[in-house]
């Protein structure tokens, strides 16, 4: 039970990393819903363009933002899994 009581700021951390994750993934699709409604209504310099390049601008803010949420909720996971793997042996040398 003395394991518990141990790390508080890695279990705090866990659950900021979680959090950011989760904010990371909302600004991802606030900058995603704004860029197809830019797209909705092209002006001329889109026109210009080129379809390739548009279509890059729009969609790695998409991948890199999921990336980022993917690895912080990781992250996050990750040092539970560590916190978990010490109570467990912990109580195995017990």
């Amino acid at each position: 039970m003395e394991v518990e009581n141990d790390y508080k700021v890695l279990k705090i951390m866990a659950s900021l990393f979680k959090i950011l994750a989760f904010v990371g993934l909302a600004g991802t699709l606030l900058i995603t819903m704004t860029n197809l409604k830019q797209l909705a209504a092209p002006n001329q310099q889109m026109m210009r363009a080129n379809l390739g390049f548009i279509i890059f601008n729009n969609l790695f803010p998409v991948f890199f933002g999921l990336l980022q949420t993917m690895v912080l909720y990781t992250v996050g996971e990750l040092i539970y899994l560590f916190i978990d793997i010490k109570q467990d042996l912990t109580e195995i040398i017990k």
